[in-house]
């Protein structure tokens, strides 16, 4: 039985479960576990036990019948199945029940698991990333990572243009408005005529513009690799040319299959095994000398929309290796 755990809104699955044909599977939507789902976990003498089932179909995964776990981007278990009048209580149930639901995910790290929270949670520090990668031989655009101005001024004395980058915090909510707080192009003079002060003010990330003859989404699941040429460069400043999402958003981004190098291609599944994880999206430059430039692994990076603009069967090759229950 797989368990696929992700939210109501998600659409990732859909295409997935079309595949699985008559493998059995239970999909738990993760704001409604309080109010949709029973679930128990037992342990005596040392025998452990647990099960979970759906109060809209009976389907039910257990201890005995797990085969493999994909995890989607879960939300905080949210909707109760009885209304509790009291705020307190009913803010002491739900909290109860993120924890628990938390712990219960870190407990199943014995299955075949495609985005268990604990390996993507280290997985997504770039500062690892960038130190496999060069391992590898990979190159990786130059970074830094600082709270000390003078050397935030000497990094970016060495490159004509950077990347402000966020490393965690991607937003800013106002009262009256929301700030969108993305990769951000800048002339390095602007760092390097900063006050002090304002460069002390936090750990700033910056990178090297690198120059680009076009981008690269690579998927990985397991052994299967799909790359997407991302033509980024057909674009003007404003709609994609410096960040291709801004061009997915617009429409404008033109997507192509791409036959890798072999060293890249075996590369990415080095990584993947490196890191202890089954996924991966992989964000690469192409520079105009034909450098393949390594910018980050996306442990549970969106996939969907590179299926439907390619027609590349990643949805096929995550049915697989969750059906096989590994490589």
């Amino acid at each position: 039985m797989l368990l696929i755990i992700t939210n109501k809104e998600d659409v990732h699955p859909n295409p997935v479960i079309e595949k699985l044909g008559d493998f059995p599977f239970l999909r738990l939507n993760s704001e409604d576990l309080l109010k949709e789902y029973k679930m128990s976990w037992s342990s005596s003498q040392g025998e452990i036990s647990w099960r979970l089932s759906s109060r809209l179909n009976n389907l039910e995964v257990t201890s005995e019948n797990l085969t493999s776990v994909w995890e989607r981007r879960p939300l905080r278990p949210k909707n109760l199945l009885n209304k509790i009048s009291d705020r307190k209580v009913s803010k002491f149930c739900r909290e109860e029940a993120v924890h628990f639901f938390q712990y219960f995910r870190y407990f199943l790290n014995e299955s075949f698991y495609i985005g268990h929270p604990l390996v993507d949670r280290t997985a997504e520090s770039r500062l690892i990333q960038h130190q496999v990668a060069s391992k590898y031989g990979v190159s990786c655009a130059s970074s830094i990572y600082s709270n000390n101005s003078k050397e935030l001024k000497q990094f970016a004395s060495n490159h004509k243009q950077l990347f402000i980058k966020p490393i965690y915090t991607d937003s800013i909510n106002y009262e009256d408005y929301y700030l969108s707080l993305g990769s951000v192009k800048t002339s390095s003079n602007n760092i390097i005529n900063a006050s002090d002060q304002s460069l002390e003010s936090t750990i700033n990330y910056l990178q090297e513009y690198v120059e680009k003859d076009f981008e690269l989404r690579i998927t990985v699941i397991c052994d299967k690799v799909f790359a997407c040429k991302l033509n980024s460069q057909e674009l003007d400043v404003e709609n994609g040319k410096i960040d291709w999402r801004d061009g997915l958003l617009n429409g404008k981004l033109k997507h192509e299959v791409f036959e890798l190098p072999d060293r890249i291609h075996t590369f990415c599944i080095h990584y993947l095994k490196e890191m202890n994880q089954h996924y991966g999206a992989f964000d690469f430059i192409v520079t105009p000398s034909g450098e393949y430039v390594f910018l980050e692994c996306n442990s549970n990076g969106q996939w969907y929309w590179i299926e439907l603009e390619t027609g590349m069967n990643i949805s096929g090759a995550i049915a697989e290796h969750l059906i096989k229950g590994g490589w």
